[in-house]
C-alpha cells in the first residue's frame, strides 16, 4: 500500500499519549492519565468507504498486544500488535475507542466518505478538448483513473455512449464495458475535422460497489 499522510489530529493532554495513524502515517495523541485532561482537536481525520484503512496505534510503555480498539460504525480488526484495519460502508462520523487490556484510554471521531469520482482517460492517457482524427482511431478504450487519492481505488466503467455529430446529424452507439466496439471503429474511420465526439452516460463502479454517473466528455476532432 502507498504511504501517505491523510491529515493530523492533534490533542493536547496531561499523562501518557497514544499515537494512531489513518492509512500509514497520520498521527494524533490521546489521553492515557484518565484523569482532569484537557482535549483540544485541531483536525479530523478521514476514513474512505471501501477500502481498508490502516490504523496504527501505539502507547508508550504499553505492549502492543495489550492495546485493542472498537467502533461505533463499521469494523476495526487487530491484525498485528498496534495496527488495525478500519472499514466503514457509509458517509458520516464515527468513533474509535483505544484500550489498554481492557480498560478505556479515549474515543476519537473521524469523518467518512466516498472515494473521490475517477477521471476518464483514453487507452490511459489524458486527452483534451481537442484531438486528431489520426489520434483518436488508436483509442482502444475508456479507462478510470483515481487521481491524488493516497489509495488504491480500482474503477470498472459498465457503459457508456459515444456520439459523433458530423454534418449536423448524431450517430450514436451505446457500449458494455469500456471498449471501443466495431461500431465506434465504424464512426471513426468516417470522421472528419469539424466533427464533435461527445461520451456521456458513463457508469462506473468502484471498491464500494456503488454505481456513478460520471461528468461527459465533449471533444472536437481537429
Amino acid at each position: 500500500m502507498k504511504k501517505f499522510t491523510l491529515s493530523s489530529i492533534l490533542i493536547l493532554v496531561i499523562g501518557a499519549k497514544c499515537v494512531a495513524q489513518s492509512g500509514d502515517t497520520t498521527l494524533f495523541n490521546v489521553p492515557y492519565n484518565p484523569s482532569g485532561s484537557v482535549v483540544s482537536p485541531l483536525k479530523l481525520n478521514i476514513l474512505y468507504i471501501g477500502v481498508d484503512n490502516l490504523i496504527d496505534i501505539a502507547v508508550p510503555k504499553v505492549s502492543g498486544e495489550d492495546i485493542t480498539a472498537s467502533t461505533t460504525d463499521g469494523t476495526i480488526t487487530k491484525v498485528s500488535d498496534g495496527q488495525f484495519i478500519a472499514t466503514v460502508d457509509r458517509i458520516g462520523k464515527l468513533l474509535i475507542t483505544v484500550y489498554v487490556k481492557g480498560k478505556k484510554v479515549s474515543s476519537h471521531e473521524f469523518r467518512t466518505r466516498r472515494i473521490p469520482d475517477p477521471q476518464i482517460r483514453f487507452n490511459g492517457l489524458w486527452i483534451n478538448s481537442k484531438v486528431s482524427v489520426a489520434t483518436f482511431k488508436k483509442i482502444t478504450e475508456l479507462i478510470p483513473v483515481t487521481e491524488n487519492f493516497e489509495y488504491e481505488a480500482p474503477f470498472n466503467i459498465l457503459s457508456f455512449r459515444f456520439v459523433l455529430q458530423s454534418n449536423g446529424n448524431d450517430q450514436t452507439v451505446n457500449v458494455t464495458g469500456p471498449l471501443f466496439n466495431t461500431e465506434i471503429r465504424t464512426l471513426l474511420d468516417h470522421a472528419k475535422p469539424g466533427d464533435v465526439i461527445n461520451i456521456d452516460n458513463i457508469i462506473v463502479v468502484g471498491p464500494d460497489l456503488v454505481k456513478r454517473k460520471l461528468d461527459g466528455l465533449t471533444i472536437k476532432v481537429i
